[in-house]
C-alpha cells in the first residue's frame, strides 16, 4: 500500500509536468485558436484548481525529467568534495582534487539549468497569483508561500555552489529578459530570507509528503542563518521548531535505517525531501551511482544481491583510507554500520568481502614512502533490493530532516555561549539515536571550550549526514579547508579552493547571458 502511494504521487507529478509544459508551448498561440483544448491552462488567469496543477508542475522540475539534478549530480558532485571520499577517474578525480575549472562542465551545466528552470516556474506562478482576480486572498498567500519557498531553496543551492549568481525574481517572457547581471551574495541571501519568511507565515503546519510546510521554511531559515553566522537568529528559529515539533509532526525516528526506506512515503523526521518511487523513470539514481564494482558470485553481482544497485561499477568513488573521519568513526555507531560497506551478504547467507576499486598513490604515514592504496569502503546509505532497475530505486533524497534542527541549535548555542548544557543535550539527542539510546558520554576535552565543542559538532554533522551533500557546505561555512590537506587531498596547482571555494559559472550561461 505504501509503495502504491509513492507510485501514485509520482504518476500525478509526471502528468502535471505535461500540463506545465503545455502552458509554455501553447499559450502564445491561444489567440490564433478558435477553440482552446480544455486540457490547457490559460496563463492569463488561474483559480484554485489550476494553481494546484501549477504547483505540482513546479515540484516536478526537481524530481525527474531524466536530469537527475539532486539525487545524482548534486549529491555525487558535492560528496566528491568531502574529505572522506575519493573520485573514480576523470571528472570525479578532478572534483575530489578540487580542480573545479578542470572538471567536466556537463553535470554542472545540467544542475545550473535545472535550478533556474525551477526558479522560472516559481516566478511564473508568483506572477500569476499576484495578478489574477480569481483567487481568494488566503489561496494567494498559500500558493505564493509554496512558490516562494521553492524559489528560495533553489537560490540557496546556487549561491552556496557558485557564489555570485543572477538573482531571478521575475518570469523571463522573451529573450531580451535573459540578460541579468550577477547579484552580490548578500543580496541573494536577503531575497532567500524574505521568501522563506513569507513561506513560514503562510504555509500549513503539515502537508502531503514532499510538499513544503511552515516547518520546512523555518528549518531552511535556521540553516540559512547558521550559514550567515547569524547565530542568535539560527538558535531562536531552531528552538522554535523544537518547542513546536508536535505541531509539525516532527520526531526523530528510532531506527536510523528506516530513514532511507525505499517504500515509505515519509516519516516523522522528514522536513523536506525529494520523492521517488520504485518504478523506472520515477526512481532515484543514487543507488546506481555508488554501485560496487565486483565480479558475479554464483551468477549474481554483489551489489544487486545486497540491494545496493543494479549497476556494475563504481560510478563515483569510495571512502578515503587516509581520512581521519573514516578511520576515527566508532565501529559501535549504527550510522557507520549502515553507511559504510566492506562486506555484503548474498541471498544464501554467504558473506563476501567488497573490494573497492578506486586507488590512489598516497603516503599514508607521512614518511615519504608513496604506496598505492585502495579505498576502505563503498557507501550503502541508499539501498533498494526491490528496485526494478536503473533509475528505479524508491529512496527519497533529504534536503532537510529533523536531525538538522538539533545540530543547528547545538552549533548556534555553542557559538553564542560555549558548550552549555542545552547545546550538549541537543547534540546528544542525535547521538543517542546512533547508539540505540545509550551514546557514550562526550569526552571532557570535547566540551572543554567553545572551539573544542565546535569541532565535535562538526564531526557529528559529518557522521549524521554523510552522503547527504552537507559536508562540503559545512567545510566552506566553517572555514575548515585544512582538513582537506590533512586528508591528503592536494591544494596545489589543481586546488581551486586555495583561492575560491566556488565553481566557475557554466560556459553556456556566460555565452548567452549578456548581463554577465
Amino acid at each position: 500500500m505504501i509503495n502504491n502511494i509513492k507510485v501514485k504521487t509520482k504518476t500525478l507529478l509526471r502528468a502535471i509536468l505535461f500540463v506545465f509544459v503545455g502552458l509554455s508551448t501553447f499559450v502564445s498561440c491561444e489567440d490564433q485558436l478558435e477553440e482552446a483544448p480544455e486540457s490547457l491552462i490559460s496563463l492569463e488567469s488561474i483559480n484554485e484548481n489550476t494553481m494546484e496543477s501549477l504547483i505540482l508542475g513546479m515540484y516536478e522540475s526537481i524530481t525527474r525529467e531524466r536530469n537527475r539534478s539532486f539525487e545524482s549530480r548534486y549529491l555525487r558532485l558535492l560528496e566528491l568534495q568531502a574529505e572522506y571520499q575519493w573520485g573514480r577517474g576523470g571528472t570525479r578525480t578532478r572534483l575530489s582534487n578540487y580542480d573545479f575549472n578542470g572538471a567536466s562542465l556537463s553535470d554542472k551545466q545540467t544542475m545550473w539549468s535545472s535550478f533556474y528552470k525551477s526558479i522560472g516556474r516559481a516566478n511564473v506562478l508568483i506572477s500569476l497569483i499576484n495578478t489574477t482576480e480569481d483567487l481568494s486572498e488566503s489561496s494567494k498567500n498559500l500558493g505564493g508561500g509554496e512558490a516562494r519557498f521553492f524559489r528560495a531553496v533553489m537560490h540557496y543551492q546556487l549561491v552556496r555552489i557558485w557564489g555570485q549568481v543572477p538573482l531571478r525574481l521575475e518570469p523571463v517572457k522573451d529573450a531580451s529578459q535573459a540578460d541579468l547581471a550577477l547579484s552580490s551574495i548578500d543580496n541573494i541571501y536577503a531575497s532567500i530570507i524574505a521568501d522563506l519568511q513569507f513561506a513560514e507565515d503562510n504555509l500549513p503546519a503539515t502537508a502531503d509528503p514532499g510538499r513544503a510546510t511552515a516547518g520546512s521554511a523555518k528549518t531552511f531559515l535556521a540553516d540559512v542563518y547558521l550559514t550567515r553566522k547569524e547565530y542568535q537568529l539560527a538558535k531562536d528559529k531552531a528552538k522554535e521548531i523544537i518547542d513546536n515539533a508536535a505541531t509539525y509532526g516532527y520526531e526523530l525516528v528510532s531506527d536510523f535505517s528506516s530513514l532511507f526506506s525505499p517504500t515509505a512515503p515519509t516519516n516523522s523526521e522528514d522536513v523536506f525531501s525529494i520523492k521517488f518511487a520504485q518504478i523506472i523513470g520515477f526512481g532515484n539514481f543514487h543507488t546506481d551511482a555508488w554501485a560496487m564494482r565486483e565480479p558475479r558470485v554464483n551468477g549474481v553481482r554483489l551489489g544487486v544481491a545486497a540491494g545496493f544497485s543494479t549497476a556494475s561499477a563504481f560510478e563515483s568513488g569510495n571512502a578515503n583510507p587516509a581520512s581521519t573521519f573514516i578511520t576515527g568513526w566508532d565501529d559501535a555507531d549504527i550510522r557507520k554500520q549502515y553507511t559504510l560497506v566492506d562486506k555484503v551478504t548474498l541471498p544464501d547467507g554467504t558473506e563476501v568481502d567488497v573490494i573497492p576499486q578506486v586507488t590512489r598513490d598516497i603516503d599514508l604515514d607521512g614518511d615519504g614512502t608513496v604506496e598505492t592504496e585502495r579505498g576502505l569502503y563503498t557507501f550503502g546509505k541508499y539501498r533498494d533490493p526491490g528496485s526494478p532497475g536503473e533509475f528505479g530505486s524508491g529512496n527519497d533524497f533529504y534536503l532537510m530532516r529533523y536531525a538538522d534542527v538539533f545540530l543547528i541549535y547545538a552549533e548556534a548555542e555553542n557559538q553564542l555561549n560555549g558548550p552549555t548544557q542545552s547545546a550538549i543535550d541537543a547534540i546528544n539527542v542525535v547521538r543517542d539515536r546512533a547508539y540505540n539510546g545509550s551514546a557514550p558520554d562526550l569526552l571532557p576535552e570535547e566540551i572543554a571550550s567553545k572551539e573544542a565543542f565546535d569541532d565535535r559538532i562538526f564531526t557529528e554533522r559529518g557522521y549524521e549526514f554523510v552522503q547527504e551533500s552537507k559536508r562540503w557546505f559545512d567545510i566552506v561555512r566553517t572555514n575548515r579547508f585544512s582538513i582537506i590537506s590533512d586528508a591528503l587531498k592536494p591544494l596545489g596547482p589543481n586546488g581551486d579552493i586555495a583561492t575560491n571555494p566556488y565553481w566557475p559559472l557554466p560556459a553556456l550561461e556566460t555565452s548567452v547571458n549578456g548581463g554577465l
